[in-house]
Parts: structure tokens; sequence; C-alpha cells
């Protein structure tokens, strides 16, 4: 599907309609499958990820945990 987006364009609600099938397809294989869909894939890649928070009080996302944080100019 996503190689018949090149004539028209990757853009836009046609790829957003295209990557949640193709995610409900991933999920639906994973329940019939009886297991994490990362499992499917090949197994988990690392232990751990880093994030980041976006919101008004960077500091407070500090204090959760997160890397560091993001504010909106």
């Amino acid at each position: 599907m996503f190689n018949a987006t090149l004539y028209y364009g990757r853009k836009g609600i046609v790829l957003n309609i295209i990557f949640g099938v193709d995610l409900a397809l991933w999920d639906l294989l994973g329940k019939i499958r009886q297991g994490p869909v990362h499992q499917l894939l090949g197994g988990p890649v690392r232990d751990e990820l880093q994030f980041y928070a976006t919101g008004a009080w960077p500091d407070l996302s500090k204090k959760m945990g997160f890397i560091g944080g993001k504010l909106a100019l």
C-alpha cells in the first residue's frame, strides 16, 4: 500500500489510514499468536528507553523521571 502512494504524495490522511491499518494488522497477528508484537519483530532491542516530556513546567518533568522537558514558546 505504501508504495502506491508515490504517485499522489506521501502525506495526509491516506498515509494515516495506511499506517492505522498496518498497526491494526500487527496487533491482530499478535492476538492470534497470543504474544506481544515485539516478539513477532524479533524480540526487544533494548531494556529501557529515555523520554522527555513537553509541558509548561520542564523542572517538574525532571522530577518525574524524564531526561528533560520542552517548553513551548
